[in-house]
């Protein structure tokens, strides 16, 4: 995603909120900190130094278990963007896009720093699987939990104020939310009557809700409803947002038949 992307496509289809880069933020509740190695990933960590903290953190010895023993390490920056791919025999094992932003939260009238993670993929090629979800080439390496307190670290040491992602799937949205919530009270709601309504209590059901809404058969109140495009958030200081609570009294339901 481009920066013009970001900012001009995206940010204005989220509720309650919007996203803000670096450059045009005015008057922060809080600033994100300084560069401290322009060029490096989030402007801070060279190759060596993340090495350290993935074996710090578990993650290697993770992927060491699994069968995987020389990972290879690549960053990039360009346009407010940083990537860091990890891979291992040719094999992509993590592609992590993320940003540098402000979040300006509609009930607070304020931006706050954010580390947005754009797009994550954890996979495992040498796991044997048919339970593939949407968007995947192989399983899950089952590393989040593992991955997440990394995160923290990262936004942490950038000043940042929360860690926020929009779920591109259905899966990807039950994944987050062990950790992250929207941050509309209403989607929210929606999201969690969406799991109550159609039963997502196992991989493999979630996994078929995914592809439904991919194929356009989830209904709330027997009218076609697209997955959408909503931010959610983890807040580093485990305060809420204030949020008016919201009651979804919809019905979803998925159908069976394209």
């Amino acid at each position: 995603m481009t920066f013009a992307d970001r900012y001009v496509r995206v940010s204005p289809r989220l509720s309650g909120c919007s996203l803000v880069p670096r450059s045009n933020v005015e008057n922060p509740c809080q600033y994100l900190q300084p560069p401290q190695k322009p060029g490096a990933f989030l402007d801070r960590w060279q190759l060596d130094d993340i090495a350290t903290l993935l074996s710090q953190f578990g993650i290697t010895q993770h992927w060491q278990r699994q069968g995987f023993q020389q990972l290879q390490l690549d960053t990039r920056c360009g346009g407010g963007q940083f990537t860091l791919d990890i891979t291992a025999d040719k094999e992509v094992l993590l592609c992590l896009n993320t940003w540098l932003e402000y979040l300006y939260i509609d009930a607070k009238s304020k931006s706050y720093p954010s580390l947005a993670v754009e797009r994550l993929i954890l996979q495992n090629p040498h796991a044997q699987t048919t339970q593939l979800a949407v968007g995947q080439t192989h399983p899950s390496s089952e590393l989040l939990r593992k991955l997440f307190p990394l995160f923290r670290y990262f936004a942490s040491q950038c000043g940042a104020r929360f860690i926020t992602a929009i779920a591109e799937y259905f899966h990807t949205a039950y994944i987050f939310a062990k950790k992250m919530r929207f941050i509309d009270a209403e989607m929210q709601a929606i999201f969690q009557q969406i799991c109550s309504d159609l039963n997502a209590t196992t991989r493999a059901k979630v996994n078929q809700i995914s592809l439904a809404f991919e194929e356009h058969r989830v209904t709330r109140n027997g009218k076609i409803y697209l997955w959408p495009t909503e931010l959610m958030y983890y807040d580093l200081d485990k305060a809420t947002l204030d949020e008016k609570p919201f009651l979804c009294r919809d019905h979803f339901e998925m159908q069976t038949d394209i």
